[in-house]
């Protein structure tokens, strides 16, 4: 078996991360809100996370017909690299317009660090993914 790219071990720490601050906020606040987003993106990721560890048996070879553009989506790190990216700025998007309008550091401004330091991760294991040998 190959050896699992840093960047794939990287979506599950940030998949726990978005897991442990969306219990935390049900917790301390009561944010049912939260709650669900937090167990909704770490589910995402956990997800991304698993499909790039056991592989792409279901797609290896069945996406001839796709553009050759999207050609990476053959290979089951990118897939998850990629998931990861779009939940990153998703979430480095929604944690910026929170601070921005809240001006709290706690909880925004730390997640927005958190998922924007995760978003260069992820973009930077992409490319290096993407890169052939």
């Amino acid at each position: 078996m190959d050896a699992i790219h840093p960047g794939i071990w990287a979506i599950l720490v940030y998949a726990a991360v978005l897991l442990i601050g969306g219990l935390l906020g049900y917790r301390l606040s009561k944010s049912k809100a939260s709650l669900w987003t937090g167990l909704a993106f770490a589910f995402i990721l956990l997800s991304a996370f698993a499909y790039a560890v056991l592989g792409a048996t279901v797609l290896s070879g069945e996406l001839s017909l796709v553009d050759p553009r999207w050609a990476f989506l053959t290979d089951s790190e990118s897939v998850a690299l990629f998931c990861a990216v779009v939940v990153s700025a998703i979430l480095s998007l929604f944690f910026a317009l929170r601070w921005f309008h809240t001006r709290k550091v706690v909880p925004s401004g730390v997640f927005f660090l958190i998922s924007g330091a995760s978003l260069v991760i992820f973009l930077l294991s992409l490319q290096t993914s993407l890169k052939p040998e």
